[in-house]
């Protein structure tokens, strides 16, 4: 279940809080994301599944917590812990040397420069809500692991990510794909986002 925060979330060290109308935002992007059969299946597991707290934030960094790390840290709200930021997008980088195999769409250059909307990025962090309820002993091994500074740990939860989640839906909604974490340029905060419905959809699955 997938609730939208309405207020300040904080806990031990930290206190951020919501942007306004966090819920004509949140309705917004799954609006758009819905016309991805990927990500619409998944919002559906999700509201179907464990609580999930969504908080509308320009506070911190787009994130995931699980559920025991946001109860270890005092936080004030339940379940897991998702922060997103509604207004940044993200260059990414289609990377011919990092795509599994025949998957690129990049003709005969070696790379092909995009941009993923906000919304992107919300599905991107539901991604990993997915992971810890699908294979929760898996993620805290190395959600564990990379906390305590093994980048390596980091990339195996990200790149897992990236190829279950965040490029299925990016084809499908014609945006900008990474097949590696890493494979960005810099973010764009953009105050005014609107979500363009009813865009060509790309049926080619990862």
């Amino acid at each position: 279940m997938i609730t939208v925060f309405p207020g300040v979330v904080e806990g031990t060290g930290f206190k951020w809080k919501t942007v306004g109308q966090p819920i004509t935002k949140y309705n917004d992007a799954v609006a758009y994301l819905r016309q991805s059969s990927a990500a619409a299946a998944l919002l559906d597991f999700l509201s179907g599944g464990e609580e999930v707290t969504l908080l509308c934030t320009t506070d911190t960094t787009s994130s995931f917590f699980p559920a025991e790390i946001v109860k270890q840290a005092g936080c004030n709200v339940r379940g897991s812990l998702v922060t997103w930021n509604p207004f940044d997008s993200l260059n990414v980088n289609d990377i011919k040397r990092n795509k599994p195999v025949g998957r690129s769409r990049v003709p005969n250059n070696n790379v092909s420069r995009g941009t993923q909307s906000p919304a992107v990025g919300l599905i991107h962090e539901f991604g990993h809500a997915r992971q810890y309820m699908l294979k929760r002993d898996w993620f805290m091994t190395h959600y564990r692991a990379a906390s305590s500074g093994s980048d390596s740990d980091r990339l195996i939860i990200e790149n897992d990510n990236l190829l279950t989640v965040e490029s299925v839906v990016a084809r499908q909604l014609n945006e900008g794909v990474r097949w590696k974490y890493r494979d960005i340029g810099s973010s764009n905060t953009n105050l005014n986002v609107q979500y363009q419905l009813n865009r060509p959809m790309d049926p080619i699955l990862v």
